[in-house]
């Protein structure tokens, strides 16, 4: 983690050390008010290199689970930390990678 600051905006980035997290009174607050808040996140610290050894690609839907899903067929991401994430805004996913980042 980079100091608990947002460090940029941009359409996709990758993370290496992420740990996946989901606010339930936010979660709550967004059924109830129906409306958006950021309560689903992942935390972690910018990277550009990384050596993939698996990966999934996840999203989160407040309406029908309290935690991401796997896109591919639905079950849960129950994992808390992964290597690196790569999140692109414009699919509305983030793929969660485990492996580990590239020597430079």
């Amino acid at each position: 983690m980079q100091d608990s600051l947002v460090k940029a905006h941009v359409d996709a980035v990758v993370l290496s050390d992420v740990i996946w997290r989901v606010g339930q009174a936010g979660r709550r607050r967004v059924i109830r008010e129906k409306s958006k808040n950021v309560h689903a996140f992942a935390i972690g610290t910018i990277t550009s290199r990384l050596i993939s050894l698996r990966a999934e690609w996840v999203h989160y839907n407040p309406y029908l689970d309290t935690h991401f899903n796997v896109v591919r067929d639905g079950r849960p991401f129950l994992v808390r930390k992964s290597a690196a994430a790569h999140f692109d805004v414009n699919r509305g996913m983030a793929l969660a990678v485990f492996g580990k980042e590239a020597d430079a």
